[in-house]
């Protein structure tokens, strides 16, 4: 099974959910669930940085 992470917006404001490396940004309503899932089945880490409107995850390859 993949690794997943689960992102929930509980805010009352729209948030910018970026997906990197991908280059990838999807908005989030309040009370969205995003579920954020590797393309591969490479064993990954998830990253999240966290700063006014905008989530940031990384997904790093493990080692």
């Amino acid at each position: 099974m993949k690794n997943r992470l689960t992102v929930e917006n509980a805010g009352a404001a729209d948030v910018c959910l970026f997906i990197e490396p991908y280059g990838e940004d999807f908005w989030m309503k309040p009370a969205d669930v995003f579920q954020v899932v590797p393309m591969s089945d490479a064993n990954v880490q998830f990253s999240v940085v966290i700063a006014t409107g905008l989530i940031t995850v990384w997904l790093l390859r493990g080692r």
